[in-house]
């Protein structure tokens, strides 16, 4: 998704994303369902490019480094035993 590359998974997989399935990433669960998708994207390239790009845009609001970084170190600093400045 970093990479603006469709990204093809399972449901089960997604639970913990806040991802917009068909927007964001496309799902499927069964073996034959995965391949359907991947031929779509293969040959659809309106399809692709979309899936793409709004995955890039995905990953850029919800897992940016300095925001993940910034929200770890909060976490650090309430559970340290002692205060780091």
């Amino acid at each position: 998704m970093a990479m603006a590359t469709p990204v093809i998974t399972t449901s089960r997989t997604v639970t913990s994303l806040q991802t917009q399935v068909e927007q964001d990433i496309l799902v499927a669960d069964t073996p034959q369902a995965i391949a359907q998708l991947v031929v779509d994207v293969l040959t659809n390239d309106t399809l692709g490019q979309q899936v793409g790009r709004a995955g890039r845009q995905y990953v850029e609001t919800h897992h940016d480094w300095q925001v993940v970084a910034t929200k770890l170190e909060t976490v650090y600093r309430a559970v340290l035993p002692w205060r780091v400045h």
